[in-house]
């Protein structure tokens, strides 16, 4: 009876395991511009950790870096927006960069060491956090937002926020009439 004991006892470890497991495949998501992880609509906000990716991209912003990366999608064929993506919320003990490609320069070559083809980048504007503010994304255009870090084999996890810019306010200052 103890041997039996014992068995239904790895057995229901093991489930658990299984099901704190993600999906198969899951994990790949994300891994580099082939195979993002693909921003359905705005506003957008994901978590997850740096660490479970390669280092496949390493613009210099401010330097390049041997870091684990994650890469997220977007593309809207029909409307052009401005956007805020940020990084401000996440975890702090955690330096961060955030950079974007577009499909008019094209990603670079996983492992090629290219740099360079980012269109926005930021390191630490919402320190110690990144966040890119006002960036128009033109309609029928895709984009890459890149999660990564500044330093050299570091990983830690990160909330990455993408929303639309909040609608300009204009105030009437009392502007008398000019003849």
């Amino acid at each position: 009876m103890q041997k039996l004991g014992n068995r239904f006892r790895n057995a229901s470890a093991v489930a658990a395991l299984l099901l704190a497991l993600p999906a198969a495949g899951a994990w790949a998501a994300g891994e580099d511009c082939t195979d993002p992880i693909f921003i359905g609509g705005l506003p957008y906000d994901d978590s997850r950790t740096t660490c479970a990716y390669a280092d496949d991209y390493g613009e210099a912003c401010p330097a390049g870096d041997n870091s684990p990366d994650v890469v997220y999608h977007y593309y809207d064929p029909a409307v052009t927006r401005c956007v805020d993506a940020r990084l401000c919320d996440s975890y702090s003990g955690f330096d961060f960069k955030l950079y974007v490609y577009s499909d008019v320069a094209g990603c670079p070559p996983v492992g090629s060491g290219e740099t360079a083809r980012d269109i926005a980048c930021d390191d630490n504007s919402c320190a110690p956090h990144p966040q890119i503010l006002h960036l128009t994304l033109q309609l029928g255009i895709h984009y890459y937002f890149v999660v990564d870090s500044p330093g050299d084999n570091r990983c830690g996890t990160y909330v990455f926020e993408l929303d639309e810019c909040p609608e300009p306010r204009f105030f009437n200052r009392g502007i008398a009439d000019i003849d």
